[in-house]
């Protein structure tokens, strides 16, 4: 009877788990260990964490009113809570492998019942590696990105559009620029952009700018910047120079490149046909093609085409001078001719108003007076009127027409005999 009083009590089901913050680490790094006791009816256990390895030391283990602690030794209270969380840290003192271990004991629960399942030992490898010499773990891989993401010049235009897998530019600046200041960014933020402000003179200067990566690779970005130069050869009292650099020169359809020498220099001119142009740039920086002529090496006016009937002429300074003739029907006057005003003449009939005379040089290089329509638009070559002939000169006109006359019917009196001779033979 007393057997059959005595109930059987069932064992509560339980668990407890352990994880480390890192299974690799460096030498003065910390391992935090956690570990959770669980159970539906409640946790009372005894805890132990294993220090005896030399790799790790310096436990400690955070407060809570769930658990008392005495060293590596850990009791947590008799608690209706179904789960405990115990957070330890280790430090870690050398290189080498090393384990930590975790045992419970007497898990039981609220009511005092032992715990199926809670008690053991598990464990975690942890693996503790040296520091660099930069401070920085031989684990971690170091960024070995070197690009430059952007890059640019204020005010200044790169020769194409920047890539980070290209690295070479041309850069064009204007006379009188002493320095660059290059904005550049690179790609990865670990990455290091060395010189970005340099000093130039004219002429080409080599600029490189050098981007480092964390791991020491190095790209170099090559700049090559033109500053504009002062010329060294002028016309028409200095007034007009050479521009030396004519790279970004737009070539003028239909004329050749040419090399000249100019006062032991080589200087590029631009033949067509009759017409020779070279490029200069005057006092306020303006440039332009010139008339040119090679042999006097002398500067005329500036190239001033215009174009009428599909045809190319160019708009020259008159010298009203040697068309003194032109006086007698003609007013000196401007001229609208394709949109440009020039010198030229207008008719003193003002029946002729839509008539202008201009002088134009025509592809081959020759100038000749031209009779402009304004209203059709159209050109026409156009002769001075020669004076008429007086005094000896019109006697010696009237002999020659006389003698020319005598001999004309002298041939025909002759040409007659000829003819009715042979139609005496024929008859």
């Amino acid at each position: 009877m007393m057997i059959s009083l005595i109930r059987p009590v069932a064992a509560a089901s339980g668990s407890f788990s352990v994880s480390v913050s890192s299974t690799k680490v460096t030498v003065g790094d910390k391992v935090k260990v956690t570990i959770k006791l669980t159970c539906n009816s409640g946790v009372c256990a005894e805890v132990y964490i294993d220090t005896s390895n030399s790799n790790l030391g310096s436990l400690s283990i955070s407060n809570s009113s769930s658990y008392y602690t005495n060293g590596n030794f850990i009791l947590i209270e008799p608690t209706s809570s179904s789960s405990v969380t115990i957070t330890a840290t280790l430090t870690a003192k050398k290189e080498g492998k090393c384990t930590v271990k975790v045992t419970v004991k007497d898990f039981i629960d609220w009511e005092g019942n032992s715990v199926s399942g809670g008690n053991g030992t598990k464990s975690k490898e942890i693996e503790i590696v040296k520091k660099t010499d930069n401070n920085t773990p031989t684990t971690t891989p170091l960024s070995g990105d070197a690009s430059i993401a952007s890059l640019a010049i204020s005010g200044l235009e790169l020769d194409r559009e920047f890539a980070s897998d290209n690295y070479e530019y041309v850069v064009y600046a204007p006379k009188g620029t002493d320095s660059i200041t290059i904005s550049a960014k690179a790609s990865s933020s670990k990455a290091k952009i060395g010189k970005t402000t340099f000093a130039v003179k004219e002429g080409w200067n080599d600029l490189s700018v050098v981007c480092e990566a964390e791991n020491g690779n190095k790209k170099t970005y090559k700049i090559r910047v033109y500053v504009e130069e002062t010329p060294t050869i002028y016309f028409n009292n200095d007034s007009l120079g050479v521009v030396k650099n004519l790279d970004r020169l737009e070539p003028l359809e239909g004329f050749e490149a040419k090399t000249i020498t100019i006062n032991e220099e080589e200087v590029t001119i631009f033949n067509h046909g009759g017409i020779n142009l070279i490029y200069l740039v005057d006092s306020e920086d303006n440039k332009d093609y010139y008339l040119f002529d090679v042999e006097n090496k002398q500067v005329s006016e500036r190239y001033n085409p215009v174009v009428i009937d599909n045809h190319s002429y160019l708009l020259t300074h008159v010298n009203y001078d040697l068309y003194e003739g032109m006086e007698e029907q003609f007013d000196r006057n401007k001229v609208n001719i394709g949109g440009q005003i020039v010198d030229g003449w207008t008719y003193k009939n003002s029946s002729l108003a839509d008539y202008q005379i201009v002088c134009l040089m025509n592809g081959e290089g020759e100038k000749n007076l031209y009779s402009y329509d304004s209203r059709e638009q159209t050109l026409q070559r156009y002769t001075l009127p020669q004076k008429e002939q007086t005094g000896n000169s019109n006697e010696e006109l009237l002999t020659y027409l006389s003698y020319s006359s005598g001999a004309a019917g002298l041939l025909a009196f002759i040409a007659s005999l000829f003819v009715a001779g042979k139609k005496r033979k024929t008859s």
